[in-house]
């Protein structure tokens, strides 16, 4: 626990250290940057590190980190020559604020590091591609770092947020195994505070009180990390029988998976909680299934325990979020002069938005729909017109993000490979039932509803009245209804939906013209709310709008369109489906709705009190409804919780590799005397197996590179096998020869130092003979059932 500690406080040095920095970028702000101080300074300083490194002049060593540190502290010095009164006034009139925002930083830290102190680890699904990818960068003596599953080979994947927890975390001495899970507490306590922050901000921004706001951003950041969908009420209604099995036949599609173990309040079954992410899928009349989908949201990420790019960018692309908006909150559109003016806030935009993609690669297109979508708002409140005032209004933003793309350009264009297949987008096959879009939305969309409702509703009245032939000749009508708002939602919408229906029935197989009414429930739907939303979020800065409803409509709209976009098309990856698709484009609705709907508390809160008749009985009733959902939701997450960690048997221990105590101490013992000989022109050679096993663990846990590890996911990486298609045959040839002269070659051929020979080994190959390598070196390790030797080259 106290590498966890030495990492807490390196962090929040950290952000004291930036804070001053950002504050001056982002005054706006409520608490005039506290929340996002530590990604910001945690991304500045790992971007000068990776940076630095690549000229392969400066090692990428904790001695770096702490001095680039030292820069960034001695930057923020010299600002607050300059602006200590004002950041002294700040925290006179702010200091509840920034007390609560850190006070959620630190709980829901604590909460979640608590949780993986249970279940630590690092085994199954895909935590050992994580803590691969952890060792990787931390054994990394410069960037790019060697890919440690293809020795010779940089890493192909997105790897940078990898490369910002395991140097934080060394910059405390916390090593890449204990690192694996204290960067996930981090990952819950940053998102948590920036969450609540930036709801606070928009709060504050619309006179609401700031205890309200602080309610609100509590919410959120509680609607982010803790609450599930409907997976929770499901469960109830199994394990209670309170739900007969046509209705939850019904519900899944197909023969319902029942719960066959209880624990009083709870299932006993180890993975029962792995259905809340699996919750959309279509099957055949012989019950396969054809429309595989992933519905991951934050605390399932957290409670699999996968150190995923999905999973630690949250607090990067919420840092992204909050600085573009905090821009436009500012001056209302981005000017080259509003730029000379803020030439910090502009720099940590271009770091924030050209990172995004380094650190997640689907965060790229999120913050683009979001930087455009502010671009145009700022424009027509301007009321120019023409192309080239268009293009003028987003020439500076634009820039900024030509800035961050060429910052980090040796990955984009550099290590990077792409993995999407051609045609990079296809039309989606078989659409999300309404059931299943209800179980997964209800809850953000439930607390959402409300903000767009109210903030459109007077818009939508003038259209309906305009349908209905009604007198529009209000001064207040005039002003409400501007038709080229309306004319741009139905084309941002409805094309979309009209190329999909014509690419569905030209490249579907099997689709029929049915398909298209059947689809209707969701895509229409979701196309209707998403075009009211453009619309008015287009009329209202055609108003001059630019209170914080404004831009809690913008990412409400832009969360809805997200998930319309999710059923028209998918992005054309080796798995051939929208699974990926939907996984992160869901992923992504999922934040930004937790912001809108912590606004949305308190515009309900707000409203509420004041309705009469029939819609105070429907705000009741839909209380009463959310109140169902909220309890199941958070049932979810204790049951869940309670469950996997029980299971687990493990901790309390924040060392990732701590099971193999218990399950195969001789490894854990091989894993630590390799990297404690380890120097870095080793290569290894282990057992090449498939993925999601504990093939390639010596390589992972050393920090050693290995030829070859998971083969699969190499391919999705590198976009084909391509540069590493002999390889496997290569390995097995070494452990199987008894050709010297090839034996040599081989070793030659990856410059080869050590080999390894244990049960996975033997179970692959067969009996090996040990003589061979006898006669190429020493044997340097030995436990057990596992012996190491070390090649002589």
């Amino acid at each position: 626990m106290l590498q966890a500690i030495a990492t807490l406080l390196t962090v929040e040095l950290i952000g004291l250290a930036a804070y001053p920095v950002v504050a001056r970028a982002f005054p706006v702000l409520a608490d005039r940057g506290w929340a996002i101080s530590k990604p910001v300074g945690m991304l500045l300083i790992s971007t000068v590190i990776w940076l630095a490194s690549y000229t392969q002049l400066i090692p990428n060593s904790p001695i770096t980190w702490w001095v680039v540190f030292g820069l960034l502290a001695f930057s923020s010095v010299r600002i607050l020559r300059s602006d200590y009164q004002s950041l002294k006034q700040t925290l006179v009139r702010r200091w509840r604020i920034i007390l609560t925002i850190e006070l959620i930083f630190i709980l829901f830290f604590v909460m979640f590091l608590s949780m993986r102190a249970f279940d630590p680890a690092a085994s199954g699904t895909e935590k050992p591609m994580d803590l691969m990818m952890l060792t990787a960068v931390a054994s990394a003596e410069h960037a790019p770092p060697q890919d440690l599953w293809l020795a010779g080979e940089p890493i192909a994947y997105y790897y940078f947020g990898y490369w910002i927890y395991g140097g934080v975390n060394a910059m405390a001495g916390t090593i890449p195994a204990v690192a694996f899970n204290v960067g996930i507490a981090l990952v819950a306590g940053l998102s948590a505070s920036i969450a609540a922050s930036f709801v606070v901000t928009l709060g504050r921004r619309d006179g609401i009180q700031t205890k309200t706001s602080l309610l609100a951003g509590g919410a959120s950041a509680v609607l982010l990390l803790i609450t599930s969908n409907l997976s929770g009420l499901w469960t109830l209604l199994d394990i209670t029988k309170a739900a007969p099995a046509g209705l939850l036949n019904w519900y899944r599609g197909a023969e319902y998976d029942r719960v066959d173990r209880i624990v009083t309040w709870r299932p006993d079954d180890f993975w029962w909680w792995w259905k809340s992410s699996r919750i959309t899928n279509t099957f055949s009349d012989t019950g396969d299934e054809l429309d595989f989908t992933i519905q991951e949201f934050p605390f399932f990420s957290i409670l699999l325990g996968d150190f995923h790019p999905h999973l630690m960018s949250i607090p990067f692309v919420l840092t992204g979020v909050t600085v573009l908006v905090a821009l436009f909150i500012a001056r209302r559109s981005i000017s080259f002069e509003s730029l000379r003016k803020n030439v910090l806030g502009g720099l940590i935009v271009a770091v924030v938005v050209g990172a995004s993609g380094f650190i997640n690669f689907w965060d790229v297109g999120l913050l683009l729909l979001l930087s455009a979508g502010l671009v145009i708002a700022g424009w027509i409140t301007t009321r120019q017109s023409g192309v080239k005032s268009l293009i003028r209004a987003g020439l500076p933003l634009a820039i900024l993000w030509g800035i961050g793309i060429l910052i980090f350009s040796p990955f984009y264009f550099g290590t990077a490979e792409s993995q999407v297949q051609w045609p990079p987008l296809a039309p989606v096959k078989y659409g999300t039932r309404p059931i299943h879009l209800i179980s997964i939305w209800v809850l953000l969309l439930g607390l959402a509803v409300p903000t767009i409702v109210f903030l459109t509703h007077r818009y939508v009245g003038v259209v309906v009245r305009m349908v209905r032939g009604t007198s529009t000749q209000r001064e207040s009508d005039v002003h409400l209804m501007w038709r080229p708002a309306w004319i741009t939602a139905m084309i941002l919408t409805i094309t979309p939906w009209t190329i999909w229906a014509v690419t569905h029935l030209a490249f579907n197989e099997n689709a029929q013209i049915v398909d298209l009414f059947i689809r209707i429930p969701t895509t229409g739907v979701l196309g209707v709310i998403s075009t009211l939303g453009i619309a008015v979020v287009l009329t209202r800065a055609r108003r001059g709008t630019d209170d914080g409803a404004q831009f809690v409509l913008i990412l409400g709209t832009l969360a809805l369109y997200l998930i319309f976009a999710a059923e028209l098309f998918f992005v054309h990856d080796l798995f051939g489906n929208r699974m990926n698709t939907v996984f992160k484009f869901y992923y992504q609705a999922w934040i930004v709705l937790s912001v809108v709907a912590g606004y949305g508390t308190i515009v309900w809160q707000k409203h509420h009190p004041s309705l009469r008749g029939r819609n105070l009985w429907m705000s009741r009733t839909a209380i009463g409804l959310l109140a169902v959902v909220v309890i199941s939701s958070i049932y979810f997450p204790v049951a869940a919780a309670v469950s996997k960690t029980t299971a687990s048997g493990l901790g309390p221990e924040l060392n990732s590799l701590s099971f193999l105590e218990r399950h195969d101490p001789d490894e854990l013992n091989v894993i630590t005397d390799i990297t404690s000989i380890a120097t870095k022109d080793d290569v290894l050679v282990e057992a090449v197996g498939g993925s999601y096993t504990d093939f390639g663990r010596i390589s992972e846990g050393s920090g050693v590179p290995t030829i070859i590890g998971w083969v699969f996911h190499e391919t999705q990486w590198h976009g084909s096998d391509d540069l590493f298609a002999d390889r496997e045959d290569d390995v097995r040839d070494i452990y199987t020869t008894d050709d010297s002269d090839e034996l040599q070659r081989l070793i030659a051929k990856y410059d080869l130092t050590m080999v390894v020979v244990g049960p996975r080994e033997t179970s692959t190959y067969g009996n090996i003979e040990l003589g061979m390598f006898d006669t190429l070196g020493d044997r340097v390790i030995e436990h057990g059932k596992y012996t190491v030797f070390s090649i002589d080259n």
